[in-house]
């Protein structure tokens, strides 16, 4: 059967089941807090026998509040010896589930952490990643996006422990699926995806942008891009705007070229499953014959219909670039909802839309109004929530967690059916706070946004480094634009526009910049591409890969060498 078949053939079979998974996440919409209830009594009568269950008493918990009078709020450290003990074998400490893998998070908001990935959450995140964004894709897209191909940029390493437990990144353990268990490029995977398995699960010194796109240019009849967050897709598409004459030469010549960082085995492997492509090569020459300044994405891709990925929030300047440099808005955007390597919390509610539906069955959530502080006494359950407040997230999940403070604020913005629609606001927590103004990482980013606005220069990115060295404190931000008008600007003038921009977004920023307690900010100019020289540096020591963020608040002294070095002085 010729490829193109099978993909149609899969794409109908699972189209078929989002369709009706639609219908069933209708239902549980409708009455979320007893779905939510539900899944809590579940997970403290699975897990009773635990040594965790033990210490709260689960077996004594009859209602949603005893459950919140015996068992604490909590965050990571105050089970981290329990997650190394979870990490050498032993069981029945915190879950009764089971698992064999252990996500390492971002490490976003400090050092990175390690999570139980259960069988359990494992079905949760099949369930509303496969079936749910496959419904979504059905209601909402043309149909021929059933006869199209997708590309993803999801990749993952993990090593394996002693225990025999793996250890890395959520998208590991998605990679190795489908790379394939017996055939490392099976049809099934080939006839969905155009990356090949050295992209996906890549050994160490492999150039995994080129590899991506090499395959996905390829590939004429792209429907739908994938990433777990929309930061990489422009990594990649700046990528393809700097090398595009490398990628259409090999294309052509079915070659790899020579500057192109590859193991021999790898580009051995890489080389028998390409060839010549002329055809294809002139297609995208005709693309690229006035240079690649253009929105070039549905040119390249013309079936392509949506990208999907986490695009809200701290990342929408990344959507606002896709959108006015790479597909300008002739691509749907498809917003993941809100997720970690703790579990999944919200699903889109649908396309180009930012807001997203909380989800009953996937974990017993709690959220606390951020006016109350750490007063967690004040938690509210999900048939409590009201239009327009803001809330901190506190879950209890099948990966073993329980009443467990999430550092995402999420805002509520209407219900679908009885259950809340929210929208990613930020990260309690990712806030410098100098001098007790509480600087938070959304105002850092509002400030850069606005003095950009007003000098009339587009916005690739910022990072933002506290020094304490200097008397008294000091922010110093660093702003990323390959607009070559940035020349023509002053540091004075660059640090005295984001000044009155940060001041008036945060006025207790203000009054301790008016009382001599901070200095105004240092703000510089950054070479363009510093953070996709940062993630060629993660990647090249193993830390990178799919799950790579941007660094937006520096907070280790690797991140704040890397950047300060490259400020335009």
């Amino acid at each position: 059967m010729e490829i193109e078949s099978i993909t149609k053939k899969i794409n109908i079979q699972n189209r078929d089941n989002g369709r009706k998974f639609l219908k069933y996440f209708e239902q549980i919409t409708k009455n979320p807090k007893e779905e939510s209830s539900k899944l809590l009594f579940k997970i403290l009568e699975d897990n009773k026998d635990t040594e965790y269950g033990k210490k709260y008493n689960f077996a004594d918990i009859r209602s949603i509040e005893d459950y919140q009078k015996m068992v604490p709020v909590i965050t990571y450290d105050d089970i981290a010896c329990d997650i190394e003990r979870m990490k050498l074998g032993e069981k029945n400490i915190l879950t009764s589930y089971n698992f064999n893998h252990m996500n390492r998070t971002s490490g976003t908001t400090g050092n990175p952490k390690l999570i139980p990935l259960t069988d359990e959450q494992t079905e949760v995140f099949m369930k509303y990643e496969s079936q749910y964004m496959q419904g979504i894709l059905d209601k909402y897209l043309d149909p021929s996006w059933v006869e199209g191909k997708f590309f993803s940029l999801v990749e993952g390493k993990h090593t394996t422990l002693d225990s025999g437990i793996t250890v890395g990144a959520a998208s590991s353990i998605i990679a190795d699926t489908l790379k394939g268990d017996l055939e490392p490029y099976s049809s099934l995977f080939k006839a969905l995806y155009t990356s090949p398995a050295e992209a996906m699960v890549p050994g160490p010194d492999i150039d995994t942008k080129y590899i991506h796109l090499r395959f996905a240019m390829m590939e004429r009849n792209i429907v739908g891009i994938s990433a777990s967050l929309y930061s990489l897709i422009v990594i990649f598409m700046t990528y393809l705007h700097n090398n595009y004459e490398i990628l259409i030469n090999d294309i052509e010549k079915g070659t790899i070229d020579s500057s192109i960082t590859l193991p021999d085995d790898v580009r051995e492997s890489l080389l028998q499953k390409i060839e010549p492509m002329p055809e294809r090569a002139e297609e995208l020459r005709e693309v690229f014959k006035n240079g690649p300044d253009i929105p070039f994405m549905p040119l390249i891709w013309p079936k392509l219909q949506y990208i999907v990925g986490i695009g809200t929030g701290d990342l929408s300047s990344y959507d606002k670039i896709l959108k006015e440099q790479f597909h300008g808005g002739k691509i749907h955007s498809i917003y993941m909802g809100i997720q970690s390597s703790e579990g999944l919390w919200s699903v889109t509610k649908g396309v180009d839309d930012v807001n997203s539906i909380l989800v009953p069955d996937s974990s017993f959530m709690e959220f606390l109004d951020l006016d109350y502080g750490d007063d967690f006494s004040k938690c509210v359950t999900i048939d409590e929530l009201e239009v327009g407040k803001i809330y901190q997230l506190v879950v209890t999940s099948l990966v073993g967690l329980y009443r467990y403070r999430l550092s995402d604020s999420i805002k509520v913005t209407g219900f679908y059916n009885e259950t809340p629609t929210v929208e990613f606001m930020y990260r309690v927590n990712n806030t410098i706070n100098m001098a007790a103004e509480k600087t938070t990482e959304i105002m850092f980013k509002r400030a850069v946004e606005e003095t950009l606005d007003e000098l009339d220069l587009t916005l690739k990115d910022y990072e933002v480094y506290a020094d304490f060295s200097a008397v008294p404190g000091q922010y110093v931000v660093m702003i990323e634009t390959d607009d070559e008008r940035r020349f023509s600007i002053s540091r004075e003038e660059l640090s005295k526009v984001f000044l009155e921009k940060l001041c008036n977004i945060n006025p207790e920023f203000r009054w301790r910049y008016e009382i001599d307690y901070l200095q105004a900010p240092d703000v510089y100019f950054e070479k363009p591409g510093a953070q996709m020289m940062f993630k060629d540096k993660m990647d090249a020591l193993g830390k990178g890969g799919a799950q790579f963020k941007p660094v937006h608040i520096i907070r280790t002294n690797e991140q704040a060498e890397f950047f300060l070095n490259l400020r335009e002085l």
